[in-house]
């Protein structure tokens, strides 16, 4: 479970950032596309980005990669649900099947887009869940986003 950065390092370790440490002289870019393609550009040497989308860009000769040693590497989870008051509960239901099935989720990778699904390999080998210490963030983080962003900007932009 993720509360924050000071918390995933320790309160002593997480006070130990140098105040502005992200800043570097550029204002905070938003959008996981435009921080791979400033990264790619050579921008700026890091940035907190979509894998899948790094794999996409080095597939277009992109001078770019994504750290496959981060222990864990965080990953995001993406519910499907249908609506309490769907029109049209049943064919809801049958598109979440449709939508969770193998083959959608083959035309969802064809689309360089990761599946969590075992028996869809993923667009890359080194993607593979075996291949790497993947932890979910906890749903909640969530409610307290505007909290936890704050605290971000405020260790790493001060």
């Amino acid at each position: 479970m993720v509360r924050s950065n000071t918390q995933l390092l320790g309160q002593r370790k997480g006070a130990k950032i140098p105040p502005g440490f992200g800043q570097a002289g550029r204002p905070l870019e938003q959008g996981h596309t435009m921080i791979s393609q400033l990264m790619a550009a050579g921008e700026f040497p890091l940035g907190i980005v979509y894998a899948h989308r790094v794999e996409s860009m080095k597939k277009s000769g992109a001078p770019i990669e994504w750290v496959k040693t981060a222990d864990p590497v965080f990953v995001t989870l993406s519910p499907v649900a249908v609506a309490a008051k769907a029109r049209n509960p049943n064919a809801a239901k049958l598109l979440m099947d449709f939508v969770l099935s193998r083959e959608a989720q083959l035309v969802l990778r064809s689309a360089n887009r990761l599946s969590g699904r075992s028996d869809v390999e993923p667009i890359v080998p080194e993607m593979h869940p075996s291949k790497l210490k993947i932890a979910a963030i906890d749903p909640s983080v969530g409610k307290e986003l505007t909290k936890y962003s704050k605290e971000f900007r405020e260790i790493y932009f001060q």
